[in-house]
């Protein structure tokens, strides 16, 4: 095996690691269905609330919910920030790993008839992939684990207002 037969497998590492490092759009990827139910259900509440105050039966809990409500959203967008900042983290691994890939690629290109050994051509596709993959499922499960809580408290006050 030579180095000229790993081209390609770096230039989708250097793609693929280059571009979960630029992916900025994924803390809305990641947040957007629980930001936008947490709305809805807020939206849904405080009608209800509205309609009963306007039929003079109001409900004796609403403040309560409301605030509970209130108490998610700030928790959501403090786990937001964490996220992007974990998020952070992982951009500037995936760069670094971009870089060396880049590096390797730019070797390759040089000293095409290079002879490789197995180790490290397993090694060289490895890097290739794994990195990028490691850190995006890292971030996803820490998104899921982090606003699991949250998720279940939605799950109460879904309940709540279907109760009210």
């Amino acid at each position: 095996m030579s180095l000229s037969d790993f081209s390609s497998v770096l230039q989708l590492g250097v793609g693929f690691h280059a571009g979960t490092a630029l992916l900025q759009p994924i803390l809305e990827f990641a947040s957007t269905p629980i930001v936008a139910r947490a709305e809805r259900l807020a939206r849904i509440a405080e009608l209800r609330v509205a309609r009963l105050q306007r039929t003079g039966k109001p409900y004796a809990g609403a403040e309560t919910l409301l605030n509970d409500l209130n108490d998610i959203r700030s928790v959501l967008a403090l786990d937001r920030v964490l996220f992007f900042q974990e998020y952070k983290i992982a951009a500037t691994a995936n760069a670094a790993f971009a870089l060396v890939l880049y590096a390797l690629l730019s070797w390759a290109a040089m000293q095409p008839d290079h002879k490789v050994d197995l180790l490290f051509a397993i090694c060289l596709i490895g890097l290739s992939a794994g990195p990028a993959l490691a850190s995006l499922s890292i971030l996803w499960w820490r998104w899921r684990t982090n606003t699991s809580s949250i998720e279940e408290k939605l799950d109460i006050f879904q309940k709540a207002i279907g109760n009210s």
